[in-house]
This record gives C-alpha cells, structure tokens and sequence, in this order.
C-alpha cells in the first residue's frame, strides 16, 4: 500500500522564543500604558496649576504706564492700603511701622486713601507701636508732600543720597524741616526699640476681635491731609479687612465672599494610585480569563481534566471578578471633607435639632449606659432653646421611665457644668473616667474643683439610683402597652428651663399581631410625635449606647446645612461609629473601618448611605415634602401622611409647635400624641413606603438611603479629628456573627426585590453609585465563590488534580500576580487610613468567617423569606459585658462560644483545607509543580485562620471550639470530600 509522500517543507513555532516575545509585548505593553497615564496626568496637573512657566514664554510683552497724563484728583478712585503682621519679636516693628508710614505717604489724594495694619499676633507692642508711627507720620507725610521727595518710606529716605525736588535744593527753610524730621524719626525709632522689650510674649494665638483708628478726630476732619490709618486684630484677615475697609472709609472696591463653612479635599495621591491598580491589575484580570477560555476549550475536547470542578472553579472566578468591579466605583474618586465650625453665625441664626434615641430592653441595653447617652445630647454644645432630646422606649419599660427621670435630675448640674468649663466631652461618664478636659484658661481654678467634686458626688448618687431601679429589668419589658408620652421636669416645676433642652420620653404602642416595624417604626413614630412638639427642620438619630463625646456634632452638620451653595440638596450628614471599648486587637473587625475606608470614594460620588445612627438628617427629605403649597388638596395629605390635622399643619413651615414655656402638655396635645404615636396610624397611609424611614427590610438605614439617593438628595461623609460619637462594638465571635447575619440578610431582601439597585437605581443613579450600591446589597453573594474556591481546589488537590497552570507556565505569572496586588492594595488601603499592618489579617479574616458563616443564612434566610416561608425578625445586640469575653477580647483570643451552627461551617472547611495542604506538600515533594497553585491558596486558607486551629486542637479554656463542634466538623469535611468527589467523574 503506497503511503503518503513525505513532505517538502516543515513549520516549526520556536516556542521559547513565542513565550518570551508575548511575555515582553505584555510586560512592555503595561509599562507604556502606564507611562502614557503618567504623561496625561501630568498635563492634567499642569493645566490646572500652571507649573511650568513654558506657556509665558510664547508672546513677551513690556508694558509702560503715563501717571502724568492722569485727569485731577478728585476723579481718582480711593485706594484701600492692607498690611499685614504676626509677631513683633520675627518682624521687628520698626521695619513694619516704615511700611505703614511709607503706605500713608503715597502720591495720592489723601482723603481717598486708606492704610489698614492686620496684627494676626494681637500684641500690644504693635498696637503701642503703630500709635507711634501715626504721631510721626503726622510730620514726615505732609514733608514728604510739600518737598516732592522720591521716596515715600523715612528710613529708606535717612539712608539714601535723595534729597528734595531740584526746585527745594539750597532752600533753609527745607533744611532746616528735615532736621526736625530727623529728629523726630531718632524719637521714633528709640519709642519702638523701648516698646518691642519681651516682643514674643506679646502675642496670643487666642483673641477677640480688635479694631483701632489711629486719631479718630483727626481723620475725620475733612481737611486732614492724612490718610486713614486703621489697626485691625481679627482672626479672618481677608473679610474683616475688605468689610471695615467699607465701613469706615464706605470705598467698597470689591465684594468678597464670606469665609466657607466647609472644604472638600480630593486625595490625588490616593486617586492615581487607584486607578493605576484597577489599569494595571484589570490587564491581568483579562489574560487571567483568556487562559480559561482556552483550556476550558481544551479540556472539552481533550477531556483532559474532570470538567465540573473547572467550571465551578472559573463561575467563582467570574463572580470574583463581578465583586472587583463593582468596588473600584469606591476607590474611583476618593474625597476628605473638612468643616469649620467655629465661621458659623451667631446662635440666633442656627436652626433647631431635635435628637432621636431609641432603646428596647434595659436587661440587654442597660440603663446607665443608655442615660449617659441621653445626658451626653442635652449637652452638646448648642443653643439649649434650639435643642430637644427625645427617647423612644420600645419596651415601654417603667424602668426606662423612671430611669430618664433620674438622668434630666442629674443633667439639671452637669448640662450647666459642661458649658460653663467648656468641656471637650459632653458625657460625663466618659469625662469623669478620663483625663481632664477643661479648657485651658479654668485649669487650676478652686471654683472649678468645687464644682467638679459636686458633680462627681452627683453622678454616684445618680448611678445608684439607677442601679436600685433595674432590679428585674427584664420583667418591665412589656410588647403590649398603649402609647406613652412625657416631658420630662423638675417635679415641682418651679425652676427655670431656659437653659435646658427639652427632654421627652416616648413609648409609641405596641400590640400582638400589629406589625412594629423594628427601628424603622420606631423611628417614625418619634418624627411624628416631636413634629407636633419642637419641629425641628434637622434631627440626629443616635443608638441608645452611642453617646455624643465631641459636644459639636450638631454644630459640625450645621457647616452644610448653612452652606448656600450645597445646602438644598443635603439630606443627611453622616458620622462615623467609633468605639470606646475596642482593644488593640481588632479581631472581629468592631471597629468597622473595613466600612468607613469606603466612605472616602463615596464622597466623591453622590455621598454615603445612612449608617443606622450618628446622622443628622432633614424632615423635608425624609417627608418627601419639598415646598409643601397650600392648595394642595387635605384629603391628599391625610392619604399620604395619617389622618392627624395637627401633623398635617407641622408639614408647613409657618408652623408653632403647641408646646407652651412650661412644658406642661394640654389635654388636645396629649390626645394628638397619643394617636400620632398608636399602632395603626400607619395603616393606608405612604409612612414606610414614600414618607419616612422605607418598611421594606430589617436593614431600614440601607433601603432608606437607597430611595432617597434616587430622589435626587445627597449626603456626606465627616470624620472629625475628635470623634463626635462613641458607642460599644462586640466583643465576642457570637454576638459578631449574629449582628452581621442579620445586617446582610436585610440587604438580601433588598436584592432580590425590585429595590435592586441593579434594576432600581440604573435610571436614577450614576454607574458608578449603582455599582456602590450592588456591591453592597449583594455582598451576601460572596458566599458562591467561597464555598466553590474553599471545597473544589483542596478536593482536586487531594486527587493530583491540577486547576492552575504550572509554574513553567507565563500564566502562573498573571495568576500570582493578581493574588499579590490584591493583598498589597489591602495593604496599602489599611496603613493609608492609619490602622496598624496586623488589621488586615484581621479584616480578611473577619470577611472569610461572615463569607463562610453569616453570607451563607442570609441568602437562606433571604430565599425563604422572599417565598413566604420565613418571618422577618429583629434580635437585639446585648451590650451586658461579660467580664471573661472583655478580657479574652483584650488579650486578642477569641471566643468561640458560638452557636454550632454558625461554627461548623468554618470548622468544616477549614478541616478540608488542612488536609489538602498536607497532602499538596507531599505532592509537591515529588516534583508535581501543577499542583503549587492549589497547595498555596489551601496554605494562604490554614495560615489566616490558625484561629481555627488553635480554638480545634490547642486550647483547653472555656473559650475555646467545644470537642463536639470539633467530631461534627470532621465528618462534614468527610461529607463534602465524599460528595465533592463524586463531581470529579464529570
């Protein structure tokens, strides 16, 4: 049989130098990207700061002026003349005191010129100084004037060969004038040389305004041929120099604008690194996904590999990928925003705030902790008759209402004490626990000490009394109760309350089978109660354990609201949560910066969401009124906002709460409050669906945000250098677990409804605010990848599976690579916003442990309730501490008194991954370099978790992963390794 002819000719691809040529036009192709990036952001900077002098240089030009062909004087404009000093001690006051004499003997016309001296310094050698120069410039300007000298300043003149006009040169009588002023300069100078003695303990960096016009008498002679001549002390040179320059000479050369309550600061260094990762490292993202493709396309034709692990392996990589994306809108444009309280008006311009604190249960939330809550908010520092705090008890306890009884008896001395000494904490537990706080100029003060032991007596006797009445607090919760509402007083009623905000306790009605609507009702119903009493147009939710420790919060929003420029777009300014009680071991991540780093990139969007408390909000955009016309229809209004005329007339601006000066409700007041406050008012009306906080999920905060974001408001982010608030994070693995199950399950009931922002903001939003709000509604979804990357890898590992290329292979390169950006971006994230480098273990595992644990009940809780199978609930955070979990917490230990139910998962996995490690190392001993990938992410697996181990096979405390736990985990693992095996047929 005649075979085929050999052939003629061969191809052969020179594979070696294939990959090294891909490999250098990848490498080079990145490196001329990002100097391209690099070039574009230069001119951009360029552009903008006009750095280089290159573009100054294309068309020279030289002008010349012809002061002599001016028309007469009395059509010259007046000429205002600022000067400015600090500190006579750095700039002595003679040259200063040359420059103000040399300014007021310009060629002008003197009653249209003005001289204003800024002393930043407000010392009094320069006050004493420029009283010198005005009795001396009394001779040397009108000198100056009548002999036409050429230079305006005495000492320039003493010292220099210039002399009179030609027309003066020989004159006696000019002679024998510039002796006198010579004379009288000599006087001059010895008066400053005396007054500048200890020059650097002349000036205060802490003033009043001061303003001073040299010889009023004499300049406001209309004859005078002197120049005014003004001393100004004022911290803002720049408007009070421009504003007395009107008031006192009425010359009003421009119009500047007041000083800006606010800055907002774009972190370019930031910026630039972010989008340089997301470049570059998207780059990597795609090649990463064309090698996939194409083994995928191998391995179905070849059928090489087992397909169904490959194919988890690359959905996990997608969902992966999907995530990624959507966060980069965080880092896309990452803003600071600043406030400047102190350039607020005076008080009497600032608007009301009301204050909502909302508690459910004293044996869980105790007594004491929450009334220093309550304390701490009637002593932020503002004006106490534009403050109101309210309490909404939702247990309708007796022990919380004898409770805030006691509080407004022990705020009656303390609100008083903190305003007086000008404390820098507003709750007095926090105070009395730390160092002092008083400001400088009480420091050392008998009066002060006096008063402080009477405080401090006070506050033993108000937390014993407090400490009598929680006896059984956990009886007094009551869930059926009618409504209760009381302002709090003095019993006698007979002192003053001019100085004391109003305080009112609130327990809106509870019945069986009426649905509450946890936070968000109870939230509601406190707007429509303090509607009809105070009216506030702003109100600050806290949480009833978040106290106010920076007393100028309220006075922080206020630099926004007050800004014309944005204010009318704010809906809430948003405050961090910090915490008092964290330790320096942040191991279940309470301090929630994993969160708050985000914020920065949200700034520079629309703003952030609302973060459950320490939010100042407004009642127009939470009504969903806007300008509210009086021809719109009542009926309309009862429709949309209950049936009470009383809240109806509060939607108007021209409404007087009914409150009167004593504070004693009336008998209509109290009826109106309780029907503002009873159980069914919601019933047919728009409160939780258009007005007010949204009903739809337990997490009120994120679906509230959601909609009002797509109404057009915006909000912003503040973090103060003091912290404004401080609260109690969790200090146990349980409590953690639960509170992040129950936040993620209520963002799950947003994402699958129509609230996705996906599908409900696309319209409404910007993409980039879209995906700020998918990434977060959707995080529960990072339970696929997990699972798939946590189950699938370690399973093939055990069975010499390779899922990864090769270490030979380029792609091996592409794959570390992203791995290691990623973790060096968390790096860069964490020690940028001032963490130490050991919290991003701690943030990685913390987001493993909720991946694994809390992610996993959520979306089966979400499913079950999205079918009707499951009852949305609301279980509350204790905040008892357990002396052995505090100190367990403090010592970084963890405590693994956790529901097995949310540990085996964990343990199970981790078990899996411990046994494949072992088995890679093995196999990797043997030379089998498919498998590093696999061994190295089930090692990256074993080593962030080591708590794991330790809480399994080390520890013998009461904190550590009960035996039982343990055995179950291990026939789990055993489960899953049987059943995930079976996919390797496939």
């Amino acid at each position: 049989m005649d075979g085929p002819s050999l052939p003629l000719n061969a191809r052969h691809v020179l594979t070696k130098d294939l990959i090294i040529n891909r490999i250098n036009m990848f490498a080079n192709g990145i490196a001329i990207l990002a100097l391209f990036y690099y070039r574009a952001a230069t001119l951009l900077r360029i552009t903008e700061t006009r750095e280089t002098p290159l573009a100054y240089r294309w068309r020279p030009v030289k002008l010349e002026v012809y002061p002599e062909r001016l028309t007469g004087d009395e059509k010259l404009p007046p000429v205002d003349v600022f000067v400015c000093t600090a500190d006579p001690s750095k700039e002595p006051s003679l040259g200063v005191m040359n420059t103000v004499v040399s300014a007021m003997a310009l060629d002008y016309p003197p009653d249209r010129l003005a001289v204003y001296l800024h002393d930043d310094g407000d010392s009094y050698v320069t006050l004493h100084a420029i009283r010198e120069a005005w009795k001396f410039a009394r001779l040397w300007v009108p000198f100056r004037r009548k002999y036409e000298l050429k230079i305006a300043c005495p000492e320039a003149y003493f010292s220099s060969k210039e002399s009179a006009h030609e027309k003066f040169i020989g004159s006696s009588e000019f002679a024998a004038e510039k002796e006198i002023i010579k004379k009288r300069y000599a006087e001059f100078q010895e008066a400053l040389e005396k007054n500048s003695v200890n020059a650097s303990a002349s000036v205060s960096r802490d003033h009043a305004p001061s303003i001073e016009s040299s010889c009023v008498g004499t300049f406001l002679d209309p004859d005078s041929l002197l120049p005014l001549c003004a001393l100004l002390f004022a911290p803002l040179l720049a408007d009070f120099l421009s504003s007395l320059s009107v008031i006192l000479t009425g010359k009003k050369a421009m119009d500047g604008p007041s000083p800006p309550l606010n800055a907002r600061r774009v972190l370019t260094k930031s910026l630039i690194v972010n989008r340089l990762y997301m470049f570059i490292n998207g780059i990597a993202i795609l090649a990463l996904f064309y090698y996939r493709a194409t083994t995928l396309v191998r391995i179905i034709k070849t059928r090489e590999s087992p397909l169904v692990p490959y194919l988890i392996v690359i959905f996990s990589e997608i969902v992966l990928t999907f995530f990624w994306v959507l966060y980069q809108a965080f880092r896309w444009r990452p803003v600071k925003l600043e406030a400047y309280p102190e350039r607020l008006p005076e008080d009497e311009k600032l608007k009301p705030v009301d204050v909502f604190i909302c508690t459910a249960d004293p044996s869980k939330e105790p007594s004491l902790g929450v009334m220093n809550t309550v304390i701490s908010a009637m002593a932020l520092d503002y004006p106490p008759d534009k403050l109101a705090v309210y309490l909404q008890d939702d247990g309708g306890s007796y022990v919380t209402l004898n409770a805030i009884r006691e509080a407004w008896k022990f705020a009656r001395f303390w609100v008083p004490f903190r305003r007086k000494y000008e404390l820098k904490i507003a709750c007095p537990a926090a105070y009395l626990s730390s160092k002092e706080s008083v400001h400088e100029k009480f420091i050392g003060s008998r009066e002060f000490s006096a008063e402080k032991k009477i405080i401090e007596k006070k506050y033993a006797e108000f937390q014993e009394a407090l400490e009598k009445n929680s006896v059984n607090a956990s009886a007094s919760v009551s869930r059926d109760h009618a409504p209760v509402i009381e302002v709090i007083k003095d019993e006698n009623g007979d002192s003053s309350l001019k100085d004391m905000p109003l305080l009112v306790y609130v327990a809106r009605e509870k019945r069986p089978g009426h649905p509450h609507h946890f936070k968000g009702g109870a939230l509601n119903a406190l707007l429509r109660v303090s509607a009809v009493i105070t009216n506030a147009p702003y109100f600050l939710v806290l949480d009833c354990d978040m106290y106010c420790y920076n007393p100028s919060s309220a006075r922080i929003a206020m630099c926004f609201y007050l800004d014309p420029k944005i204010s009318s777009k704010i809906a809430w300014v948003q405050f961090p949560q910090k915490f008092h009680n964290l330790s320096e071991h942040d191991i279940y991540g309470g301090s929630l910066n994993a969160i708050y780093k985000s914020n920065i990139g949200l700034d520079g969007l629309r703003g952030p969401n609302i973060y459950g408390c320490n939010f100042v909000m407004t009642r127009e955009a939470i009504y969903a009124t806007g300008k509210i016309e009086k021809e719109v229809d009542l009926n309309q209004l009862k429709k949309k906002f209950g049936s009470s005329n009383e809240f109806i007339k509060s939607l108007y601006k021209s409404y007087k709460p009914q409150l009167p000066e004593d504070r004693k409700l009336s008998g209509e007041l109290q009826k109106e409050l309780q029907l503002l406050a009873s159980c069914t008012y919601d019933n047919g009306t728009d409160w939780g669906e258009e007005v007010g906080y949204r009903y739809f999920s337990v997490v009120e905060d994120a679906i509230t945000s959601l909609s009002l974001h797509c109404n057009g408001w915006i909000s912003v982010y503040i973090d103060p250098a003091s912290p404004c608030f401080l609260g109690a994070t969790t200090t146990n693995l349980n409590d953690m677990l639960v509170q992040q199950t129950r936040w993620v399950f209520g963002l799950m009931q947003i994402a699958l409804s129509k609230f996705n922002p996906l599908i409900y903001a696309p319209l409404k939003l910007s993409i980039l605010e879209t995906m700020c709000y998918a990434a977060g509604s959707l995080e529960a979804l990072y339970v696929l990848p997990v699972y798939g990357l946590a189950i699938i890898p370690p399973i093939c590992l055990l069975y010499g599976i390779p899922l990864y290329p090769k270490v030979s292979d380029p792609y091996f390169i592409v794959l570390a690579f992203i791995f290691l950006s990623s973790r060096l971006k968390h790096v860069q994230e964490t020690i940028s916003f001032g963490d130490p480098l050991i919290n991003t273990v701690y943030e990685l595992r913390v987001w493993m442990m909720k991946s694994v644990a809390c992610y996993f009940y959520a979306v089966l809780n979400g499913i079950l309730d999205r079918l009707g199978l499951r009852e949305a609930n609301f279980s509350l955070t204790s905040k008892v501490v357990d002396d052995e979990q505090e100190t367990r917490f403090k010592q970084g230990i963890y405590d693994f008194q956790v529901s097995p139910m949310l540990l085996i998962p964990l343990c199970s996995l981790y078990i899996l991954n411990l046994a494949a490690f072992v088995i890679g190392i093995a196999r990797l001993f043997q030379k089998n370099d498919e498998l590093l990938a696999q061994t190295v992410l089930s090692f990256f697996v074993v080593i962030v978790n080591y708590h794991l181990l330790e809480g399994m096979f080390l520890r013998k405390d009461k904190g550590r992963i009960a035996p039982s736990v343990t055995l179950l985990s291990i026939a789990v693992s055993a489960i899953i390794l049987g059943c995930g095996s079976l996919l390797l047929f496939y």
